[in-house]
């Protein structure tokens, strides 16, 4: 099972050695489904916004470095395990694992309703990125839904 990662083309251009040819038709897709990631900077360092095509989640992953790449799999499970802890829900990192799977980048799908919904983010990111300063400050998983 997969969970299929749609990049934006900013991202891809930092990540084009996970980027995948394969068609996402023929593969079975993880129980969430697939997800819409963007990058963005916060004091010159990469962050993610990675955002559920169904249901609007959104998760950040914060200070993405090249060398961390290889470990990516388990960085997002980590950051989306610590999300849904912080509202409260107890759920074990085998569980995440299980409704993941393994996560595969493709292309952008050209999501209107989904990027629509990563833009407005980012206009809020832009607003607490001012008022915490540095991204050490930030309340990274209040901001992750707001």
């Amino acid at each position: 099972m997969i969970t299929p990662l749609y990049t934006s083309k900013k991202l891809e251009k930092h990540i084009s050695g996970l980027m995948t040819d394969a068609s996402i038709e023929k593969i079975e897709t993880g129980k969430l489904g697939a997800w819409n990631v963007n990058l963005f900077y916060v004091e010159r360092r990469k962050c993610w916004l990675a955002t559920n095509a169904k249901t609007k989640y959104s998760v950040i992953l914060t200070d993405i470095k090249a060398k961390d790449l290889i470990e990516i799999n388990e960085i997002f499970e980590s950051s989306l395990q610590i999300q849904i802890r912080f509202y409260g829900i107890a759920i074990t990192l085998e569980k995440i694992r299980h409704l993941i799977g393994k996560l595969q980048f493709y292309p952008t799908n050209n999501d209107k309703k989904t990027i629509g919904f990563q833009n407005s983010h980012f206009y809020t990111l832009e607003y607490r990125k001012a008022e915490n300063g540095s991204l050490k400050n930030m309340p990274v998983n209040a901001m992750s839904t707001s």
